[in-house]
């Protein structure tokens, strides 16, 4: 087998995943931040918040908020 023949290594795209710290989320949610605030404090955009928080509990921000606050 020649080197032309061996596949290429995949080269990784896009940012590295982002770590959601979930105690500080719930925090801030029971103090009744705001989404803006929120994001500020965990120094990610609001899409972000939003999509974290759908894959972690299964339901949108609004629903997981209110759940907390």
């Amino acid at each position: 087998m020649s080197k032309r023949d061996e596949p290429k290594p995949q080269k990784v795209k896009g940012r590295p995943i982002k770590e959601t710290n979930w105690k500080l989320f719930e925090y801030l949610c029971s103090i009744q931040c705001r989404l803006y605030e929120i994001a500020g404090a965990m120094q990610c955009s609001e899409d972000t918040i939003q999509r974290h928080v759908l894959k972690k509990y299964g339901e949108n921000y609004a629903v997981v908020y209110k759940q907390f606050s």
